[in-house]
Parts: C-alpha cells; sequence; structure tokens
C-alpha cells in the first residue's frame, strides 16, 4: 500500500504473474485499477475492499 498525497494505491503483485486471478473483478473495482496490478482508492468504500480483501486471498491461495 502506497500513501499518497489525494489517495491510498494498493499493489497486489501476483496479478503479474497470474492475470486470470482478477478476471472476475467488479466494475467498480476495474474501474479502480491502473495498470496490471494498482488500485487507487480516494474515498473509503466497504464493499470494494471487501471484494480486493477477497481477491487479495486467493492472489495468494488462501481463499
Amino acid at each position: 500500500m502506497t500513501l499518497r498525497k489525494g489517495y491510498v494505491a494498493y499493489h497486489l503483485f501476483p496479478l503479474y504473474t497470474d492475470p486470470s486471478i482478477g478476471a472476475d473483478l467488479s466494475a467498480d473495482l476495474k474501474r479502480r485499477q491502473q495498470g496490471k496490478s494498482c488500485f487507487n482508492f480516494k474515498a473509503r468504500d466497504e464493499a470494494l475492499f471487501d471484494e480486493l480483501a477477497a481477491l487479495t486471498r486467493r492472489a495468494n491461495g488462501v481463499g
């Protein structure tokens, strides 16, 4: 995670090696994606954070 002046960037590097992990992203989360593995957030969004947490677990082989 990177804290910037106007947003927070969350990097999920396993998406580089296995893009299929993110194949079923919601349209809302996809709009926050910058490049292959970075997601930017300007405001708190619990639904998107829950989806991102599930994606992170999947990327790490946990769920």
